[in-house]
């Protein structure tokens, strides 16, 4: 990639924070239990789970450096108050005791050396109360500042949410095409051309076919999340025919072109993973609801 080639990042530290839910994973697979659509959905959420890790791992390692940092910070005797604390009693030993060639006059008397102690058990006191002072910037936001800033974590950032966005919707393509083998009793259902998978989609849910299929398939975010995964994975995130003369959409839906190419970011990943759960829930109802022709 050539350094000059512009890329958009979300460097935001919260929009990198997690985005899977497990209540809403919990409630899928309560929806489904006992039903043939147990092992779809298992499916869908297992996928789902491992994408939301690689979206949340630049995150998380940050994170543990900064707790890491934390528990050090909150020793009860820090590093660097063990050196404070000893510097006075060496140093009040060390100009109290006869030293080579030094004069009577030089040394420190009693009340001196009780002076000097008392003055650094104050500086003592004053380093603790800074060190628990609730003032302190929390680490996990000085340590994410600091990474944010280099060059090299931030194509992380950039990389990992074209990833994670294609995972996200290809997951639950996959999903949409076991449910309607499920309910087509087809249980080696493979998706076929573009059109004939609509016509499927309609077929399977029978009454509720076109419901399903506008809600959960055809969607406009849906369709443009279905063109811009192709676009990530055929054709390099280059606008392509279907996505040219959609350059308003995409920008209504918060993506921007560097370059000629789409900028995937955070913020763009989270919404997609949430439209696309609802719609998860939505397909998974339809299904249950309506008899399940047996496998073949």
């Amino acid at each position: 990639m050539s350094e000059s080639k512009r890329k958009r990042v979300d460097v935001d530290r919260t929009s990198n924070t997690r985005i899977f839910s497990h209540e809403w994973a919990k409630a899928l697979m309560k929806l489904c239990a006992d039903t043939p659509f147990d092992d779809a959905a298992f499916n869908l959420c297992a996928s789902w789970k491992s994408t939301d890790n690689c979206h949340f791992l630049p995150h998380f390692m940050v994170e543990s450096i900064a707790n890491k940092l934390n528990s050090i910070e909150d020793l009860e005797t820090p590093f660097s108050l063990t050196i404070i604390k000893l510097v006075p009693d060496k140093l009040v030993e060390a100009m109290a005791a006869n030293q080579p060639g030094q004069k009577k006059s030089d040394k420190l008397n009693y009340v001196q050396r009780k002076r000097l102690r008392s003055e650094y058990d104050r500086l003592i006191v004053e380093c603790q109360e800074a060190l628990k002072s609730p003032s302190r910037k929390p680490l996990i936001d000085s340590t994410w500042n600091l990474f944010a800033n280099a060059e090299e974590f931030k194509l992380c950032l950039w990389g990992t949410q074209r990833l994670c966005f294609a995972a996200f919707y290809y997951a639950y393509e996959d999903f949409i095409k076991e449910c309607v083998g499920i309910r087509l009793g087809e249980s080696d259902y493979e998706k076929p051309r573009h059109d004939d998978f609509k016509r499927d989609i309609r077929r399977s849910f029978g009454d509720k076919g076109d419901e399903v299929l506008s809600t959960c398939y055809t969607d406009a975010f849906i369709t443009l999340a279905r063109q811009i995964r192709d676009s990530l994975v055929h054709h390099g995130a280059r606008l392509t025919k279907q996505l040219k003369p959609q350059e308003q959409t995409l920008s209504r839906y918060g993506f921007t072109i560097e370059d000629g190419e789409i900028q995937v970011t955070a913020t763009q990943t989270r919404a997609l993973y949430e439209r696309l759960s609802k719609a998860a829930t939505k397909l998974l109802e339809s299904a249950i609801a309506l008899p399940t022709p047996p496998s073949d």
